[in-house]
């Protein structure tokens, strides 16, 4: 489409040689109205194009607001037409008639005796900033702060402010998105609480400040910036400002806010709580997906909850001047809100009666401010004075006295302030109304009221000290964990392969029961070995212990005659030899021959009779002492077979339960030696450690009776008896503890092994009183006393 067809008319009120052009981009349309003579083009929004063109036919500025919110759906407020008539007048494109028309005339007067007043020195009263904008730090001017400014937001707001629309619908998925994340951290509060421990330890506290800053403020800070420059709100500035004198924080300052209806008001003060409370639910739901995968991010996520949620619960609190107190200010369209409320509560405090501020709503309002300010200042120093204290020891402490007492006189200064102030204020409206108070709306004193409210506080006191010195027992208690009364896990002595499985895991099982079978072939091998070696052995022995046997004197006895028989027929041919050789009937080497023959012979004699004595005299005592060792040692190996055969078979070494499951799976699997089979419990008695926090360990005694409530079972208590009290001290993240073994009967097995609660020891008892100030007087005596010299 060319550019002759995008051509539209002219305003009646502009130059006649000015050229006017609609350009639509398909999302928006925006007016351009071009000088010929000068070449320039000068840009307009639909609704400033809108007022040009319908400024000639209305005669006075409310006329031209209806016709205005008949198409755009809201009126037109007088400070947007003066700035666009401003506009046009310094671009010089009005033409000289149009400074004649009624509305221009009018506004050209208002502007001429607003720039009188700011002569002479008045200021626009602080009454004319709606509720929702009086007294919000960069939106009511007379709120002073510590900050500078970093940059305009401006031109980047108009750049992105279409981009970034549609995301306005996702507020839609948030009731949704925090519903889920509210189950996660209930069902996980453990876990997300351990984990917090562990960020706690590991993250500094200004690293905290620093992480909340560029993740919670600066998102709450660009979601703000869009929603009021959405609202036709004017963003001046991102501001630096510390809060406190050293907390650094993003802060808008925004103008023409004195324009926004009450419903953007609101949703201006809701932003940031719907910002933080995405921002919550969106860290639980990272914590929770990416905390099995052992990263940084599922840190992170839970720092960015627990920002989110921590700083929700401070700003959502009506109480203090935040986003929920703006909100409230902002939906009751009450700009003293708060101011009214202390001077109510002020009033009935003195015994007067202002019935035009004397409401019970916000007394009740005023005194929970107070107490809600006094809480979150002490929990604040509190935690500020547990830090200085680790760092520079009990000099902290004294730091954080000299601060408490500070932030204190600042309270009372400001209370002070707010209520000179609002009196101020009265008095203004009664001197601009000229009306004197009258008798139903002026102060007058109570006397009747004075009687009633002092016999009040002196029953008040009189019951508390009665209370206080009622006699209490005192039970020091602490978290507990139950540990089995016997527990042991079932091993092999030698590695193998399991062979049979009796029983799968859970069941109860009486003492020595076979539960498992090892791989013994090998073993058993040897033993049968070992085994026929013993019985060799011992026919051995006893056949030694036999000897000498009748027979085998009697083949000796034998074997000796033969002998001694050949020696006399070997003596008897020597002889005859030996004359036949004198006779040389023979030759010598015959003679020889005879002679060895008969040596040979009586040698056999002697060897023969040596056996015969031999075996009259049986065996020796030493080789009978050799072969009972031997068989000794046979029957040695053959019985350490057999332990080692019975040891494959794993048994019950109590009557208990196999806590361990599956058990049978394991069939054909390679145990190691040492390696645990199944874990043996026995919980018909159990302990519970319960860890006492060591400045209570005096009232805990050996035999005392202990209450305990597992927190599987909320609604049942268990009781048992103190046994033994630990003898050191162990550091955890909350403090120093000492453990408390208390035993407990369990014969019907409610309570588990591992399980977790709360206990309680019963001890002496005190005046409630003593108990109250047990902390002071601890700390007087102790850390007071460690001050002096």
């Amino acid at each position: 489409m060319g550019e002759e067809a995008k051509k539209v008319a002219v305003p009646a009120l502009l130059k006649k040689h000015l050229q006017a052009f609609r350009v639509d981009d398909g999302q928006q349309q925006t007016y351009i109205i071009r000088d010929k003579n000068t070449r320039q083009s000068h840009y307009f929004e639909p609704w400033q194009f809108f007022v040009l063109e319908v400024l000639v036919g209305c005669e006075d500025f409310k006329k031209l607001s209806s016709v205005f919110e008949d198409r755009f759906g809201r009126p037109l407020t007088i400070d947007e037409a003066e700035k666009l008539f401003d506009e046009i007048e310094e671009k010089k494109l009005f033409r000289i008639q149009a400074f004649s028309h009624p509305i221009l005339e009018e506004l050209k007067t208002r502007k001429g005796s607003q720039a009188s007043a700011a002569s002479t020195g008045k200021t626009v009263s602080d009454e004319e900033l709606p509720a929702g904008i009086k007294d919000v730090a960069g939106m009511d001017d007379t709120v002073a702060f510590r900050g500078f400014k970093i940059f305009d937001p401006g031109p980047l707001l108009k750049i992105l402010a279409p981009i970034v629309a549609p995301l306005r619908y996702s507020i839609y998925l948030l009731p949704t998105l925090f519903l889920v994340s509210l189950y996660i951290a209930t069902k996980y509060f453990v876990l997300i609480e351990h984990d917090i421990g562990f960020v706690l330890d590991n993250i500094t506290f200004l690293e905290h400040i620093l992480l909340g800053m560029i993740t919670v403020n600066l998102a709450v800070t660009v979601t703000t910036a869009f929603v009021a420059h959405s609202f036709r709100a004017t963003v001046h500035a991102v501001c630096l400002v510390f809060y406190f004198f050293f907390l650094p924080r993003f802060m808008l300052r925004i103008g023409h806010v004195q324009q926004l209806s009450r419903r953007e008001r609101i949703w201006l003060h809701a932003t940031p709580l719907v910002v933080r409370i995405a921002l919550f639910s969106l860290g639980i739901l990272l914590w929770y997906i990416t905390r099995g995968q052992g990263t940084g991010q599922s840190l992170f996520g839970l720092s960015l909850a627990t920002i989110s949620g921590v700083s929700f619960l401070i700003t959502a609190n009506p109480l203090i001047k935040s986003s929920g107190y703006y909100l409230l200010s902002a939906f009751a369209n009450e700009p003293y809100l708060k101011e009214k409320a202390y001077k109510t509560l002020l009033n009935k405090l003195h015994g007067r009666v202002y019935t035009s501020a004397d409401n019970t709503i916000l007394s009740a309002y005023a005194l929970l401010s107070i107490l809600c300010l006094l809480t979150v200042i002490t929990v604040g120093v509190y935690f500020v004075g547990h830090i200085l204290k680790i760092q520079i020891g009990p000099a902290g402490i004294i730091v954080t006295a000299v601060l408490f007492l500070f932030v204190c006189y600042r309270i009372w200064r400001q209370l002070k302030k707010i209520t000179e102030q609002y009196e101020r204020t009265v008095q203004f409206e009664r001197w601009r109304k000229r009306l004197a108070p009258d008798n139903s709306d002026s102060i007058v004193p109570g006397r009747q009221r004075n009687i009633t409210r002092s016999v009040v506080w002196t029953s008040i006191v009189f019951i508390t000290a009665l209370l206080l010195m009622v006699p209490c027992r005192y039970n020091p208690g602490g978290n507990f964990v139950i540990i089995p009364g016997k527990q042991q896990e079932i091993t092999s002595n030698y590695p193998g392969i399991i062979k049979e499985v009796y029983f799968n895991g859970g069941e109860t099982v009486t003492a020595d029961t076979p539960i498992a079978v090892l791989d013994s072939s090998e073993f058993e091998y040897q033993r049968n070995l070992y085994a026929y070696k013993v019985k060799e052995q011992a026919a051995i022995i006893e056949n030694m212990k036999a000897k000498p046997r009748p027979e085998e004197h009697l083949l000796a006895l034998r074997s000796l005659e033969v002998e001694k028989t050949k020696v006399r027929f070997s003596e008897a041919k020597l002889q005859r030899a030996r004359e036949l050789f004198q006779k040389e009937a023979i030759s010598l080497e015959e003679l020889a021959d005879i002679e060895k023959q008969y040596n040979v012979d009586k040698m056999q004699e002697e060897e023969r009779t040596a056996n015969l004595a031999l075996t009259d005299a049986g065996v020796a005592p030493e080789e009978l002492e050799a072969a009972t060792a031997k068989l000794q040692r046979f029957k040695e190996m053959r019985d350490y077979y057999q332990r080692l055969i019975d040891q494959a078979v794993l048994r019950m070494p109590f009557t208990g339960t196999l806590t361990t499951l599956h058990l049978k799976q394991k069939i054909g699997s390679f145990l190691e030696k040492g390696e645990p089979f199944a874990l043996a419990e026995n919980t018909e008695s159990v302990t519970a450690q319960i860890n006492i926090p060591e400045v209570d360990i005096d009232f805990v005694q050996t035999g005392a009776e202990a209450e305990l409530r597992p927190l599987a079972y909320e609604n049942m208590e268990f009781h048992g008896t103190v046994t033994n009290i630990g003898p050191d001290v162990t550091e955890e993240q909350f403090g120093k503890f000492i453990s408390v073994m208390v035993r407990l009967e369990n014969h019907d097995g409610a309570i588990k092994s591992g399980m977790t609660g709360y206990a309680k020891i019963q001890s002496s008892e005190l005046p409630l009183w003593n108990i109250l100030s047990m902390g002071l007087r601890r700390f007087a005596r102790i850390e007071v006393w460690s001050w002096l010299p």
